[in-house]
């Protein structure tokens, strides 16, 4: 893995401060949760804030607005009025909608296979899932009982199938359970495109905390980087 760039996107972003800190200590991506049940959910005049400050200190950084299963229009309406610029889809999204957004579009394959299902059974269902959405960014979750994603949980289907992915050519982001003290250990097993964090650089659900996450970013670069 030394040398390869690996991305960084801090997720679950409702604060302008909190944005700020991870654009400055070197995220590339910042994401916000518009899902209305989940504890990091923000409504569109709090998005369009952060967007708008964000921009203006770090355009280099992609907001990237986060649903599960809404429809298209509500999707579209809100990448205008927020300005977000890519859309992260959590749910059971159909491949038309997926193929709408064009390159806007992340698909997230959540694992939460049944109990006892081994891990390469587990990754060849995620890469199969994969090959329906041809052409857009990828993100491996796992999901739980009653979250759609962002469970906290690594697992070992989803590194396998971000191998696979990313040997096929695609680009292939990481979730899950990820903080500063394991984050290059999944990068050097997973290989992924980039990788997504969200409660493991906080101090409560939304409330990021500016030393965890340049802690994570720092760790990032390290495993990335070639040796000396």
């Amino acid at each position: 893995m030394s040398g390869v760039v690996v991305k960084v996107k801090v997720c679950g972003v409702t604060r302008v401060a909190d944005a700020l800190a991870a654009a400055a200590a070197g995220a590339d991506a910042v994401g916000l949760n518009f899902w209305r049940p989940g504890r990091r959910c923000v409504s569109a005049a709090r998005a369009q804030e952060i967007v708008a400050a964000l921009l203006a200190a770090h355009p280099r950084v992609l907001p990237v607005a986060v649903f599960v299963d809404a429809p298209l229009d509500e999707v579209e309406h809100t990448l205008v009025s927020t300005g977000c610029r890519a859309a992260q889809l959590h749910g059971d999204e159909p491949p038309a909608l997926v193929a709408a957004l064009g390159a806007r579009a992340w698909k997230v394959l959540r694992h939460g296979g049944p109990p006892g299902a081994g891990a390469g059974a587990a990754a060849a269902d995620i890469e199969a899932r994969a090959r329906t959405f041809p052409g857009v960014t990828l993100l491996v979750d796992t999901a739980g009982a009653a979250l759609p994603g962002g469970t906290g949980v690594a697992s070992g289907a989803s590194c396998a199938a971000v191998r696979r992915l990313r040997a096929g050519g695609r680009e292939v982001w990481l979730a899950g359970g990820l903080t500063p003290a394991n984050v290059g250990a999944a990068i050097a097993a997973c290989a992924p495109s980039g990788v997504d964090v969200a409660s493991g650089v906080e101090t409560a659900p939304g409330v990021k905390d500016e030393a965890l996450v340049r802690a994570f970013v720092a760790a990032v670069r390290v495993a990335a980087s070639p040796p000396a």
